[in-house]
């Protein structure tokens, strides 16, 4: 899986096709970023705040 191509274009509808429950797809699309700090890697700007709101809600 790759994560960069998830926060590029999240689709939380690519896991929920899949049996995962949209609220758990949301969460996972949206920690991408903290997972990410948390473990250490830079990421850009720009990866952290690809996420519109209207795919978040």
């Amino acid at each position: 899986m790759d994560l960069e191509l998830i926060i590029g274009a999240p689709d939380p509808g690519f896991f929920t096709k899949q049996g995962i429950k949209k609220g758990t797809a949301l969460r996972f699309i949206h920690d991408i970023p903290k997972w990410f700090a948390l473990q250490g890697n830079e990421r850009p700007s720009e990866i952290a705040g690809a996420f519109s709101n209207d795919v978040l809600e």
